[in-house]
């Protein structure tokens, strides 16, 4: 059974846990793995999005891949390559599901979708790339706009993000729903008046949308 309130016209979707599979543990071992032992606490900004400043600052754009790179670099005794460290960045990206991804299709289909999400062009750059094993091009395929921080210069819950989505794609907040696994995110964009959907491993989108 559908969980939509009947007034919406428009979703925005957070991408990684909603969308797509991640598995934060995978990254802080293999960073554990090139003897980066600063990343003890790494977990805990991969499921609660701390504001670190290094991943705060790649995420929005502050600062280049290389900039990124060098700083992880500067934190292992070992001299690691650019492969080394956005292998081991890019662990936690265990792929999608294709049921989600027909999901959106169809969607596309009955409202006005968009997605918004906190990464990094690292990431973005190989998630992109997984998209072709499905015969997708690009995430721009699925939705009206896509949203990223590290092109926006911001990131959730910033309530300036979700102000500049409702104000750039002319979207009327109460008419909208956000779906996000962040409880952060889900605040802040009810805090804009945005209807809101926390996705949890016992409710994905699937399930939100009456497909399972």
């Amino acid at each position: 059974m559908e969980m939509i309130p009947s007034n919406v016209k428009n979703i925005i979707f957070d991408f990684g846990a909603v969308i797509y599979d991640i598995d934060a543990d995978r990254t802080v071992q293999a960073f554990k793995a090139l003897q980066i032992t600063e990343f003890d606490s790494f977990q805990d900004f991969l499921s609660s999005h701390s504001d670190e400043s290094l991943f705060a600052d790649i995420e929005t754009g502050k600062i280049s891949p290389a900039q990124f790179r060098d700083t992880i670099r500067s934190w292992s005794k070992y001299k690691l390559t650019d492969k080394a460290i956005d292998f081991a960045w890019n662990a936690m990206l265990v792929g999608y599901v294709k049921e989600r991804l027909d999901l959106l299709c169809e969607l596309k289909t009955k409202y006005r979708t968009f997605l918004l999400s906190n990464t990094n062009i690292i990431h973005w750059e190989f998630f992109t790339t997984q998209l072709k094993e499905y015969g997708f091009s690009g995430l721009d395929e699925f939705f009206e706009k896509d949203y990223y921080s590290h092109d926006l210069k911001m990131r959730k819950p910033d309530l300036d993000i979700f102000k500049f989505v409702l104000n750039d794609s002319k979207l009327v907040a109460r008419e909208t729903l956000f779906l996000d696994d962040n409880l952060k995110n889900i605040e802040a964009a009810q805090m804009a008046g945005i209807p809101s959907i926390q996705i949890t491993k016992d409710l994905d989108i699937l399930t939100v949308f009456g497909k399972k």
